[in-house]
């Protein structure tokens, strides 16, 4: 549950930093700066939570949801 929780706060940091750029843009600031930071830090974040992931799923706190496994035996006879 923790492990949930973790990537719901990392998403919602992406989407504050995404709307946070797309703020600035709108306000056409004379400067790039914060715009530039805004969406660096997004970028981070996202590479944070890709690398998170990974290494939640490898230590099985987090499962990836699988496709279901197709016999192909089955898949033949039914073709008959």
């Amino acid at each position: 549950m923790l492990g949930k929780i973790i990537i719901f706060v990392i998403m919602a940091a992406i989407l504050f930093s995404l709307f946070n750029a797309l703020l600035h843009l709108i306000k056409g600031d004379s400067s790039n700066k914060k715009n530039v930071r805004a969406l660096s830090w997004r970028i981070g974040l996202s590479t944070l939570l890709f690398v998170l992931l990974i290494a939640l799923n490898y230590f099985g706190i987090v499962r990836f949801h699988t496709l279901p496994q197709i016999d192909n035996q089955q898949t033949t006879q039914q073709n008959k």
